[in-house]
């Protein structure tokens, strides 16, 4: 067979390459004690490093040791340059993370900065708080906080425009904050009635964290709010404010309809009682 004589010639070749191979390691190891030796007996210094050179280009990468491991030469060549030095860093800039509340606050920004013979659109404040890099403001978050403005008392929606446009109900300089905008002139605060229909439509109980989205607040805002809303009339949320929406469920911040619906029916009472209102 044609393939035998194959088999029996890569023998051959890999028993030499394994002699060659024993003999350059006796070699190599021959080669360290020597200069070991030499250098114990004081050879110089210049003779030895050449030895080395020679040693460690003729090896093309390979590093010599002695058969007692006392020795080792490391493979490195003359004529391998340096490395270059690493670049220098750059230098790190620290920049403020845009949030969804420092968005917010831009937002009521524009809204009193605006043309108030003109206005603003969702569409044009959510725009520019794109440009200036908050990614989190879509036009429907946007839309969720004008109309919450326009609940509270902070703005205002113009009538007779085919893209619903706001205006700000005060200047920036006498409007607190957006929660804080005056309901004094309404019988009920907005923000009230419709915190209480979302919650009816929802079955009555919902957390506040579940009910600030549908707000266009955060749930810390959501909560300070709606309370000192029915502090105001004198109605407190019982066990902490804390509410189940199943008696399996855990507990946590919320509101039920029968609360937000005593608060109103208290604004309307102290409507009702005041001089000139029948």
């Amino acid at each position: 067979m044609q393939y035998e004589k194959c088999l029996e010639v890569l023998k051959g070749a890999i028993e030499r390459r394994n002699r060659l191979q024993a003999e350059l390691l006796l070699c190599s190891a021959e080669l360290a004690e020597n200069l070991a030796q030499a250098m114990a007996l004081g050879a110089p210094g210049n003779e030895v490093l050449s030895l080395l050179r020679f040693l460690a280009s003729s090896s093309d990468g390979q590093s010599v040791t002695s058969s007692t491991g006392d020795l080792t030469v490391p493979a490195q060549k003359a004529s391998e340059p340096p490395l270059p030095p690493p670049p220098p860093m750059p230098e790190l800039k620290i920049v403020s993370k845009p949030t969804k509340e420092r968005a917010k606050e831009r937002a009521w920004e524009i809204l009193h900065n605006c043309d108030l013979a003109v206005g603003v659109t969702v569409g044009r404040v959510a725009q520019q708080l794109q440009t200036e890099g908050f990614p989190m403001a879509t036009e429907n978050t946007v839309r969720g906080w004008l109309g919450q403005w326009a609940y509270t008392g902070g703005a205002r929606r113009v009538q007779g425009t085919g893209v619903p446009t706001y205006v700000p109900s005060r200047p920036l300089d006498s409007a607190a904050s957006p929660e804080e905008a005056s309901v004094e002139d309404q019988p009920v605060p907005p923000l009230l009635s419709q915190a209480h229909a979302l919650v009816v439509q929802n079955g009555g109980t919902m957390y506040t964290r579940d009910l600030a989205p549908l707000l266009g607040m955060d749930a810390f805002r959501l909560g300070t709010t709606l309370g000192n809303l029915m502090r105001q009339v004198g109605v407190r949320r019982p066990g902490d404010g804390k509410v189940r929406l199943q008696p399996t469920d855990y507990q946590a911040p919320g509101f039920k309809a029968d609360w937000l619906l005593k608060a109103i029916k208290g604004y309307e009472d102290r409507v009702a009682k005041r001089p000139g209102t029948s």
